[in-house]
């Protein structure tokens, strides 16, 4: 249900792509809006995140959901050049790919996460300038 709203949103404000990208897991999609998330999200890997599955494809709502969910991994698994056994191992979702240091193919970018380095810890900067402390006035 959540998914078919966020999608009516984005067909809203004329975003097909965002649109698609919601309704890509049910099957009375609109195949233009399909066509425009598989090109902008172009390769297999970048799908599997957009799509923000959770979980094992088995916990979709629908057949056709987990046959989608399922295809995607499959591509994603094959484009990586993850030797195959001729078997997939279950997803457990993006979570999946966590950690994983190859490249996605075209994008330049590794699939890990900023959360993977756990040796160094993430510190915002400081954006805010230090106040300088001031007189206490009396309100007398």
């Amino acid at each position: 249900m959540l998914r078919r709203r966020l999608a009516e949103v984005y067909r809203f404000y004329g975003d097909a792509a965002d649109a698609g990208r919601w309704m890509y897991l049910e099957e009375d999609r609109n195949a233009d809006e399909t066509a425009a998330f598989e090109a902008r999200y172009g390769s297999p890997g970048w799908r599997m995140k957009a799509l923000a599955w959770q979980g094992p494809e088995a916990k979709a709502a629908t057949v056709f959901a987990e046959k989608q969910l399922i295809a995607v991994r499959t591509a994603c698994v094959e484009e990586l050049g993850i030797p195959s056994t001729g078997t997939i191992p279950p997803s457990t979702g993006t979570a999946a790919w966590k950690g994983s240091t190859r490249r996605l193919p075209g994008h330049g970018r590794s699939a890990a996460t900023k959360s993977d380095n756990s040796s160094k810890p993430f510190r915002l900067p400081n954006l805010i300038p230090e106040r300088t402390p001031t007189t206490s006035r009396s309100l007398t």
